[in-house]
């Protein structure tokens, strides 16, 4: 209700997701590349609307931004701390919202096309697993359920009006 309270975190997302495209840019291809992204996002309005909104959508960019930074590239330039930061980033985006456990598949597919070893892939799983679990448990041994409220095949029990809400969304428009 106050916006000025949660302002310093939107323009320091902002500002770390022009940071990111610049690092990423500059990690793949060149400084000039760097500089492209840099003013890309920069002066991208999506990116501006989706971290403004002040809710998970630029805090799973900056999770997505950092696991590909940090996720290693090959099994050459493999580091722990590379794995461990890439795994947090991941866990962290699925605790900012339940659709950002996909940050964690996408990382294990990404680094088993990579080759990375299994010490690389057990560090990235395990610090994400470090981020990630106590929150799901909390849920879990608060409400029944490790997704609060969605619905996962039956098997955990859900809240009826918000189910009714998400089914009548699906009967409106279809998706």
């Amino acid at each position: 209700t106050r916006p000025v309270l949660t302002a310093p975190l939107v323009v320091f997302q902002f500002c770390l997701l022009v940071v990111a495209a610049f690092a990423l840019a500059r990690r793949m291809f060149s400084d000039r590349a760097a500089a492209f992204a840099c003013a890309l996002v920069g002066c991208s309005p999506i990116v501006a609307w989706a971290t403004a909104m002040g809710q998970e959508t630029g805090l799973i960019a900056i999770a997505l931004a950092a696991l590909l930074l940090y996720l290693p590239r090959d099994r050459v330039d493999a580091t722990d701390g590379g794995a461990v930061f890439a795994g947090l980033a991941a866990g962290l985006a699925a605790v900012a919202r339940e659709y950002g456990l996909a940050l964690i598949l996408f990382g294990l597919g990404l680094a088993l096309v990579r080759r990375l070893s299994a010490r690389s892939l057990g560090l990235f799983l395990g610090a994400a697993a470090v981020a990630a679990l106590p929150w799901y448990t909390r849920n879990w041994i608060r409400t029944g359920n490790p997704l609060v409220s969605l619905n996962v095949g039956g098997w955990f029990p859900v809240n009826e009006v918000h189910a009714w809400m998400n089914q009548s969304y699906q009967a409106e428009f279809g998706w």
